[in-house]
């Protein structure tokens, strides 16, 4: 069953992905511009592993059916499913073009895969490219960042299925997810540079802000994860975000996540949640 309306309703099924295709530091080099602008640190393969594993066991905690993607060697950052396609209502969209080389490809292993039953909707995006990084739901609604990795053609094609409204982001910010979440109760996490004046008063309209810093957004505090309404999954370095989280009055979770931080991807990063009641 395929049903997202928003980022934090109770979790019932996930799409992820081990990260056994993650090639070793030493031996890894890129000079791919969109990978190498970000803040990506050195990593260890097996640490990246072992954390997985303590964040899946986590979310079993929560009776949440993972679905497992088959690794394909030669994808390497498969363990980022998010931006493989996302799950808006009742629909899975993704778009073939990727704006990162190494990432073409993932969207068939999983159409090929049984996660994904004949009987759902899937729709392809024809007009530029799209990543589930750059959408988040709220209320039904899609709020689409526009990025280096986001058109704004493949935004206007997706508000042909639902409602849309477009952050500008520029081409420097990877994701709109690693400078926003929504939380439930109209509260947002947010670093606030990262937006325009008119689209800062736009989300001022609609949620209470929890504003991050510069080193907070930098090691992705705003890439968390919301396994309901009332838990929300951190990285163990962001003990001021979690503080400000425990007196909003939500339970946080605290797992170290710092190798797949390292890439430049969170908890948020490595989840595609296909249902959430």
């Amino acid at each position: 069953m395929l049903k997202i309306i928003d980022e934090f309703s109770e979790l019932k099924e996930l799409c992820v992905c081990k990260g056994e295709s993650i090639p070793d530091y030493e031996n890894y080099s890129n000079s791919h511009p969109e990978f190498n602008k970000y803040h990506i640190l050195p990593w260890c393969k097996n640490r990246i592993l072992e954390q997985q594993e303590k964040f899946f066991l986590l979310l079993e905690e929560f009776n949440v059916l993972l679905h497992f993607l088959a690794v394909d060697e030669t994808k390497p950052w498969q363990m980022y499913t998010r931006d493989t396609g996302f799950v808006a209502h009742d629909i899975l969209f993704y778009s073939e073009k990727r704006n990162l080389p190494d990432r073409y490809g993932e969207i068939d292993i999983l159409l090929e895969s049984s996660i994904i039953d004949k009987k759902n909707k899937v729709v392809k995006i024809l007009g530029g490219s799209i990543e589930g990084g750059d959408v988040l739901m709220h209320d039904g609604h899609a709020f689409v960042g526009i990025s280096a990795r986001t058109s704004r053609h493949a935004a206007l094609e997706l508000s042909n299925y639902l409602e849309v409204t477009m952050l500008d982001l520029g081409s420097n910010i990877m994701h709109l997810d690693t400078t926003l979440s929504f939380l439930p109760r109209a509260h947002a996490v947010i670093y606030p540079p990262a937006f325009t004046r008119k689209d800062l008063e736009l989300l001022g309209k609609i949620f209470r802000f929890i504003e991050i810093n510069a080193d907070e957004c930098k090691s992705l505090g705003a890439n968390l994860f919301c396994v309901n309404p009332e838990t929300i999954v951190l990285h163990s370095s962001h003990k001021r975000l979690a503080e400000k989280l425990i007196r909003k009055g939500f339970e946080v979770r605290i797992l170290d996540y710092s190798d797949p931080i390292c890439l430049a991807g969170s908890f948020r990063c490595t989840t595609m949640p296909l249902c959430r009641s």
